[in-house]
Parts: C-alpha cells; structure tokens; sequence
C-alpha cells in the first residue's frame, strides 16, 4: 500500500466490517479509537470526543513527518 494513515472509529455496527489487523498489516500508522464512531464522537462529555479529536491531529502530523511531509 502506498502511504497512508488509517484512523477508524472502532465502535461497531451489526456488520462489523473494520479489520484492524488487515489495516496494521498494510500500514504502521493506524490510530484506532475505541467507543468511537465514524465522526470520532464517543459517548459521555464532549470533552472526551475534542480528546479523540486532538489525538487524530497528533496521528496525522506523525504520519506526516514520516512520509517527509514538507513543513
């Protein structure tokens, strides 16, 4: 696979179509967020979800360091 960062919610539906080992096996930066949903919310405080979200940056940002993502 060509480089990419991966970032799934990991709170299932009835069809549980998310393979995290599949996405790990393709790519080493692959940020999975338990209790999340497709739009990185998770339930509780929305604290907890603008958390979700600034570790989404923190992946990203890595990620682009590694690739050599031009500053």
């Amino acid at each position: 696979m060509a480089d990419a960062v991966v970032i799934p919610g990991a709170r299932f539906g009835p069809d549980n179509v998310w393979g995290g080992d599949v996405a790990r096996r393709l790519s080493p930066h692959v940020l999975e967020v338990e209790g999340a949903d497709h739009g990185m919310y998770v339930p509780g405080p929305l604290t907890e979800s603008i958390a979700v979200l600034s570790r989404v940056v923190v992946a990203v940002e890595e990620f682009l360091d590694a690739i050599g993502w031009p500053s």
